[in-house]
């Protein structure tokens, strides 16, 4: 059984608890968000996007939805640089953790219903990255009990639908298949969360400092 530290509400570490523990009480633990950012050059022009996850069927808590590119728990006793396996497991891909753009860290609260077990009160210090990462999502070995598919959003396609400018994006599978998107497609979560993610990667494209989560 995977063991999680957990802390206050002022990331004072308190203990550690079993991951189910941590879930039932809602106690405060750490996880990491890495969101990998692509471009694409075509005809000497570059095509930016942000690549998410789409969570496998298998998942006891909102399965077949976008998410995160690469995201986890840290276990007990983890540190940053360890922490950033979750993108090798889940992507199939090795990354330096040097490599990784710290964007800050994310204070999320939530309830999730489970689809066959108990809901879960997830109160997390998420660790949020950016990792620009060029591959073929066709090249991607994901993780199938995790992940059930790679996708790509424009960053202009992000920007318009999470800031509320238009009700529907287009994107790219992982077999350069087009699909369309609505917010009900993306994990539920403050949609701002999502607009800001997509502010820094548009900042980043640019070559401008990126902003706190």
């Amino acid at each position: 059984m995977e063991n999680l530290d957990y802390f206050d509400d002022n990331m004072n570490y308190l203990g550690t608890a079993s991951r189910q523990e941590v879930h039932e009480k809602g106690l405060w633990h750490k996880t990491i968000h890495c969101w990998v950012l692509r471009r694409e050059t075509e005809n000497a022009e570059d095509k930016n996007y942000v690549v998410f996850q789409k969570r496998s069927a298998q998942k006891e808590y909102n399965p077949l939805v976008l998410d995160i590119s690469a995201a986890g728990h840290y276990a007990a006793g983890e540190t940053d640089q360890d922490a950033a396996r979750e993108i090798e497991e889940e992507l199939g891909f090795e990354v330096n953790f040097s490599e990784l753009i710290f964007l800050g860290t994310l204070q999320e609260a939530n309830i999730i219903p489970g689809q066959y077990e108990q809901t879960a009160i997830n109160r997390e210090f998420c660790y949020t990255y950016l990792l620009e990462d060029n591959r073929l999502l066709s090249s991607y070995q994901i993780q199938e009990e995790e992940v059930a598919d790679i996708v790509q959003v424009s960053v202009q396609e992000g920007l318009k639908l999470f800031s509320g400018e238009i009700s529907s994006a287009q994107g790219l599978d992982s077999q350069g298949n087009t699909a369309t998107f609505h917010l009900k497609d993306f994990l539920p979560r403050d949609n701002t969360y999502y607009l800001k993610i997509f502010i820094m990667a548009e900042r980043y494209f640019e070559g401008k400092s990126h902003l706190a989560i």
